[in-house]
């Protein structure tokens, strides 16, 4: 294993910081050739023996950097990964080669990207990148299809093939005007905060990593030195060690102060890189020009330590005026040199850009009359000019700004208050899951154990009823996302209760609220319950014309109004929903197809097989489109799929079909899973209805203890597995006889 570096570990880290981002052979060389003597003898020390220390196996060696003088050791196209074939290199970083392929086998025709590790790379961050990608599931994130290890035992990674260009780069070529750039940005910032609500920081975005597709869509990439803040249960996935000061894995220009500094991560950093990134989206200049690949730390932390210029000082006259207020305070609220300071969390960040797309006023921005009078006149243009042409007297003017100025106070102070809530809980959450350092060894944290947690404390917040009411409300949210619809049940009652308790009322968090509580008593069969919740959440929302989360609650009203029996009210508002949902840009088509889906089962349930069909197309259509080829949504499709072939009579595709939408389901959430507990029985009712009733009461009787183990005894599902057990065996027994 390596010996300690006797240089200044700070400037070897620089150099091996500058061989990663160089993007070839020649660049590194050019990297090591600038190297003093000393330095240069320092780094190939350390390359050639952590080289040598990964051939004898020591998995614990550092994450190598290779040097210029290290023979290529890649897989050729035409090479066989898997179940893929490669066919040409379209990327090489300090870890790994990634490569355009397409499937080998005849299951399907797809092109992917595989991520292989190089023979020299520390294989531990690798598999944690396998691990974080795994666990992201969003439109704007590259999806992680499958993965593996090669005849030779390097890991691999098959991911979805981003066509696209990086960011930056498309913004020019397209001569993106400001406000595209900000739409860009406000996507790829509201990408960043769902990794950071999966307690995931990328650590390291760059233009390279954000790439934009021909329909002007943005996807991030490369999840690969993030640094996961709560950890699986996979076995080959070691802890690390502590970082030592030359293993920190950053780009210069791109990484936040506390990165340099190497010091422990949080969000923040994040939200500094975005921060850049708007920056250069904004100017085509870096904020901090000196801060490049081959500078010392102490260089970059010296640099870093000052507020970067404002955007509007660094371009052109012409474009000063744009940019000049609002985007210089939004671009310094990201990029401040305290963490503490920056904004909050990258959903705040999105948040004050839609403020500014839409001529509201930011939250980081000071609050004064006059800028929030500017604002109002720029949304209301036309009825501002009618107002000043009717401002006919002095006296009319004054009392007229008088009465602006209270609302506009009242405004402000509704804007701080939310602001300080949101950052009182994110704090208190961002508390709670980095309280364990990840790098010292101590009990892993649980999902379970952080949730309790994070009830228990909550009590804190007693005397702050808003803050204490949102908090509740996401915990709940959580419970629901994990299917622990009974521990969600009282933190959301509470939350709802403390949400009518607000004075003044807050209607749309009252909604959310409403909305997943309808949702845990649906959950719970308690029907009436839940259409009543839904019914009042619906006429918030409407109130508020918010069309997407009206949509929302249509759509959850017709889940219950089906399972009321009420089919033909449950295909209407399952019209509604998607009347409201389709067609606007703002709608997730994932929600959407759920949508659709749910129309689907209406429609079957009403013996309308047609046009079920047709609604269950149009769902496969946009999971197929959004969704790796074996997710659970896609599975569910498939399953609802078959349930309409069975109904046609052709039993042997429903079953063909069931059985591959089990091995999903095991696959991907796990044997004792509600989903795949009922996707088996539900094999079991197409052998019961194909004539195979002891085959069916078989696979029930079987399933049955697994049920009560798994879900309970009184659980939805383990008593339909019962009732159907008991009819499998009624028929069963008939045949006998």
């Amino acid at each position: 294993m390596a010996e300690m570096p006797s240089s200044d570990p700070r400037q070897i880290e620089a150099a091996l910081e500058a061989l990663d981002a160089a993007g070839d052979e020649a660049s590194r060389r050019r990297v090591l050739d600038a190297l003093a003597p000393s330095l240069r003898a320092e780094v190939d020390s350390l390359l050639a023996a952590e080289v040598a220390a990964d051939r004898m196996g020591f998995l614990a060696a550092p994450p190598a950097r290779l040097s210029s003088d290290l023979p290529a050791d890649e897989l050729q196209p035409g090479q066989r990964v898997g179940a893929y074939r490669l066919e040409a290199v379209i990327g090489r970083g300090g870890a790994g080669v990634v490569y355009r392929a397409s499937r080998a086998d005849d299951a399907f025709a797809q092109s992917v990207a595989i991520k292989v590790l190089r023979p020299t790379s520390g294989s531990r961050r690798f598999l944690a990148e396998r691990q974080i990608l795994a666990g992201l599931e969003h439109p704007g994130i590259a999806r992680l299809l499958d993965g593996g290890t090669t005849d030779d035992g390097r890991p691999y990674l098959v991911m979805e093939l981003v066509d696209g260009v990086p960011i930056d780069r498309w913004c020019r070529e397209t001569n993106a005007s400001v406000e595209e750039r900000l739409e860009l940005l406000w996507s790829v910032s509201r990408a960043v905060a769902y990794a950071h609500r999966r307690l995931i920081i990328h650590r390291d975005l760059k233009p390279s990593n954000i790439l934009v597709t021909a329909d002007g869509r943005p996807k991030l990439l490369d999840f690969g030195i993030a640094k996961l803040l709560e950890r699986g249960d996979d076995p080959g996935l070691d802890t690390p060690p502590p970082t030592a000061p030359w293993q920190r894995l950053l780009t210069p220009g791109w990484a936040s102060p506390e990165q340099v500094r190497g010091e422990r991560l949080t969000a923040a950093c994040d939200v500094y890189a975005l921060g850049v990134l708007l920056f250069v989206l904004l100017t085509d200049l870096p904020p901090h020009p000196d801060v490049i690949a081959g500078a010392s730390l102490e260089d970059m932390e010296r640099a870093l330590a000052e507020p970067a210029a404002r955007p509007s000082d660094v371009v052109p006259a012409p474009r000063r005026r744009r940019l000049r207020g609002d985007l210089d305070v939004i671009v310094g609220a990201a990029l401040h040199p305290d963490a503490e300071r920056r904004y909050a969390s990258a959903a705040h960040l999105a948040d004050d850009l839609e403020r500014h797309l839409e001529a509201r006023p930011v939250l980081a921005r000071p609050d004064s009359l006059g800028y929030r009078l500017g604002k109002l006149v720029r949304r209301h243009r036309v009825a501002s000019l009618f107002a000043v042409l009717l401002a006919g007297a002095v006296l009319a003017s004054s009392v007229a700004l008088s009465v602006a100025s209270v609302r506009l106070a009242r405004e402000r102070d509704e804007a701080r208050a939310e602001r300080d809530k949101s950052a009182r809980l994110l704090q208190f959450m961002q508390d709670l899951f980095i309280e364990v350092d990840p790098w010292e060894p101590s009990e892993e944290p649980t999902v379970r154990g952080l949730l309790d947690a994070g009830r228990e404390r909550s009590a804190a917040f007693a005397d702050e009823p808003e803050v204490h009411a949102a908090l509740l409300a996401t915990l709940g949210r959580i419970e629901l996302e994990l299917g622990n619809g009974e521990e969600a049940v009282p933190l959301l009652e509470n939350a709802v209760a403390l949400q009518r308790a607000r004075r003044p009322p807050e209607p749309l968090a009252l909604a959310a609220a409403l909305s997943d509580l309808g949702v845990a008593r649906r959950y719970a069969e308690r029907f009436d319950d839940a259409a009543a919740l839904h019914e009042e959440a619906l006429a918030l929302r409407r109130s508020l014309d918010v069309a997407d989360l009206v949509g929302e609650s249509l759509g959850n009203l017709a889940v219950v109004r089906r399972q009321q029996g009420r089919l033909e009210e449950a295909i209407a508002l399952g019209h509604d929903a998607l009347a409201v949902r389709r067609g606007r840009s703002t709608t997730d088509p994932v929600d959407l197809s759920i949508t659709w889906a749910n129309l689907a089962v209406a429609l079957t349930e009403a013996d309308r097989r047609s046009e079920a069909a047709t609604a269950l197309d149009e769902a496969l259509r946009l999971r197929r489109r959004h969704l790796p080829p074996d997710h659970p949504l896609l599975a569910s499709a498939q399953s609802h799929r078959a349930r309409l072939e069975m109904l046609a009579g052709d039993t042997d595709s429903a079953i063909a079909m069931l059985s591959e939408v089990l091995e999903t389901y095991r696959r991907r959430l796990g044997p004792e899973h509600p989903e795949t507990l009922r996707s088996e029985g539900n094999l079991a009712v197409i052998e019961l209805r194909s004539g195979r009733a002891a085959d069916a009461a078989r696979r029930l009787r079987a399933l049955e203890p697994r049920a009560r183990a798994a879900l309970g005894d009184d659980a939805p599902i383990t008593r339909w597995i019962v009732t159907r057990a008991l009819e499998a065996e009624s028929v069963r027994d008939r045949e006998r006889e």
